[in-house]
């Protein structure tokens, strides 16, 4: 399965975050200039479904030791 564009900007804007977990509300409102709402959540959902991102009150929360490898992994 292909990476779209909001999913390289997600891996991108999460591999350079100071935080280990960066909560969607602040994911969602540093892309939402440039890209579609709904690229953005069909990024979220594709992490979702690889285990890197778990579900909380109020959004998501990545998991960061398996996020880490995932993002290396991803971007060779």
């Amino acid at each position: 399965e292909e990476s779209s564009e909001a999913q390289r900007a997600l891996l991108g804007l999460i591999a350079n975050a100071e935080e280990a977990a960066l909560p969607e509300e602040k994911i969602m409102a540093q892309l939402s200039s440039g890209f579609d709402p709904q690229e953005i959540r069909a990024a979220l959902r594709y992490f979702l479904r690889r285990d890197v991102l778990i579900e909380r009150e109020g959004g998501h929360a990545f998991r960061a030791p398996l996020l880490k490898t995932w993002v290396r992994q991803q971007t060779r």
